[in-house]
């Protein structure tokens, strides 16, 4: 073999590596499979805000207070009042009402457990306990007050013994002047009181027998006594006839 012939083979096997070559890649990039397209970015969400741990609360305004407010409840008073009955009332309830003894409810208004209760009448309600009226009364009369008046009859002494038989009446209210007030018994025996005034926290004598009346002390000038039968019930009027009191005999 001579160089001639050598060279036309190696340039023959060169042609074909290099066309065989280039049919593999042809091939190979007619079958590559396709590119994925790009990832679509993704949506970021706005950073979390974050607190500072030594920061304070801003304080939170109260709401501003309304023109109208509730009505509370009146307190029960914290020492003895008077106290108009009512419609149903009984001396049991008003002792459970404003949680006071029956005995001092009682003995505060010298009645008896079976006492008869009148629509309008006053009584007192001994809260904190008992309390006695001292009578003082001044000889000079005082500008009438206006406003309820709360006298009761706290008690008819020595009922049927003529000279000593008297009603006695105890103000625990304002300044009264009793001009035209009647006391009966019920059987058509009326007294009628004169222009006479009863101070707050005082008391008047309503003596059955004749007597010289004082600002303190009243007489009917009657010869027979008015309280001697038990259960006899003494009504007290005002000058309109609104009954202000009543009391029973025991």
């Amino acid at each position: 073999m001579n160089w001639r012939r050598l060279g036309i083979m190696v340039a023959i096997n060169i042609a074909v590596s290099v066309v065989t070559t280039l049919v593999v890649l042809s091939i190979w990039e007619a079958n590559r499979p396709a590119a994925a397209p790009a990832s679509a970015p993704i949506a970021q969400l706005p950073p979390t805000p974050q607190l500072d741990p030594t920061a304070r609360p801003e304080a939170t305004q109260p709401p501003a207070p309304t023109d109208t407010l509730a009505p509370s409840p009146s307190p029960t008073p914290s020492g003895p009042f008077a106290y108009v009955i009512q419609d149903g009332d009984t001396l049991g309830g008003l002792s459970l009402k404003f949680d006071v003894p029956l005995a001092d409810l009682l003995a505060a208004n010298n009645l008896a457990e079976d006492a008869i209760l009148s629509v309008g009448q006053t009584i007192t309600i001994p809260v904190g306990g008992s309390t006695s009226v001292s009578p003082t009364l001044s000889g000079s009369t005082p500008e009438a007050t206006t406003g309820p008046a709360f006298v009761i009859i706290r008690e008819i002494e020595s009922p049927g013994v003529l000279d000593a038989e008297t009603i006695v009446l105890t103000n625990v209210g304002q300044v009264v002047n009793l001009a035209g007030w009647t006391l009966s018994d019920g059987t058509g025996n009326r007294y009628t009181f004169p222009d006479v005034t009863i101070f707050a926290d005082a008391e008047i004598r309503l003596h059955t027998r004749a007597g010289t009346n004082t600002p303190s002390d009243l007489y009917w000038g009657q010869s027979a006594t008015r309280w001697s039968k038990t259960g006899t019930v003494a009504y007290l009027r005002d000058a309109r006839g609104k009954l202000v009191a009543t009391y029973q005999v025991p």
